[in-house]
């Protein structure tokens, strides 16, 4: 898991991200998500936290639904050059 600096609606965020590599999908992704959100809180570096995963990702939408963030919008969002990629936009405030 990893998370970076973005600009939200003209205000700074986090956006937290993952991949998991399908030998070790079994694992926890839900406590490790609240190690990332827990490291996001402490640095300070922004008030909100956001994942953005495809609408077709179940699991990864649980595990935003299950760790408290809550569903703002469904976007189209650039995906790779010259492609885009439908997500669910959560939003979870730091402060």
């Amino acid at each position: 898991m990893a998370h970076w600096v973005r600009i939200w609606n003209d205000q700074p965020a986090l956006e937290i991200g993952w991949a998991v590599h399908p030998r070790f999908q079994e694992l926890d992704l839900k406590e490790a998500a609240l190690e990332a959100i827990a490291s996001a809180k402490s640095e300070g570096r922004a008030p909100l936290l956001l994942a953005c995963p495809s609408v077709d990702n179940e699991r990864a939408n649980a595990v935003c639904r299950e760790t408290g963030f809550v569903l703002i919008a469904t976007l189209e969002l650039p995906y790779a050059p010259d492609s885009f990629q439908t997500c669910n936009v959560w939003r979870l405030d730091l402060a």
